[in-house]
């Protein structure tokens, strides 16, 4: 006498989705995020909250330039105290590189680099108390104008360093960013410019 034994059916094995196409995702999802707000504030912790969870990095900050003063000024910040008490020359530091080579920039160690990084960044760290390892540094770019950076500090790794991949990651994040955050500037600037006309009818 024969047994045969029933055959299980195979479990169907989901395709693996590569970083490549979740980064994509993610992309989409930061577009559709912005597209529902352009209040200023929301958009910048928005950028930066998703920004900081992708590149697992310990801190992030957003700087505008200000033309009227010629200076960086920090309009947002994560995890990095006293920022908003600093306007940052438009020379000064991986920034001033960023947004002249219109490039992300990486320092894969502060300590190993060029003596004005290091001297930016521990300067920087004694006002902020703060330790800055690795930073990642993208210029902010709308139709060619450069409008200011993202700013990311210390990988959440042992060693603390962002590595090249992670360069190219937020060069990647920083499109969208840029967009929105150029619409929600001009929303608002738009609101105040309105209230202020107003406001002068009233006087008169």
């Amino acid at each position: 006498m024969f047994f045969f034994k029933t055959k299980k059916p195979k479990e169907e094995t989901k395709p693996e989705i590569s970083q490549e196409n979740l980064d994509l995702q993610l992309i989409t999802n930061l577009n559709q995020e912005f597209a529902l707000s352009l209040d200023l504030n929301e958009t910048l912790n928005t950028a930066l909250k998703v920004i900081i969870n992708r590149i697992n990095a310990q801190a992030a900050n957003i700087f505008l330039i200000n033309e009227k003063i010629n200076k960086f000024e920090c309009i947002a910040s994560l995890n990095q105290d006293h920022l908003n008490e600093y306007k940052l020359d438009l020379k000064d530091g991986v920034m001033a590189k960023a947004v002249e080579q219109k490039k992300c920039i990486r320092v894969g160690d502060v300590r190993k680099d060029v003596r004005e990084i290091a001297e930016f960044y521990f300067d920087l760290d004694n006002k902020t108390n703060f330790t800055t390892y690795s930073v990642l540094c993208s210029p902010l770019i709308v139709s060619g104008e450069c409008i200011g950076v993202i700013h990311c500090l210390n990988k959440k790794t042992g060693n603390k360093l962002f590595e090249e991949n992670d360069r190219k990651l937020l060069e990647t994040l920083s499109g969208p960013a840029a967009l929105a955050i150029r619409n929600a500037k001009m929303a608002k600037d738009l609101v105040e410019k309105k209230q202020n006309t107003e406001r002068n009818r009233n006087c008169w």
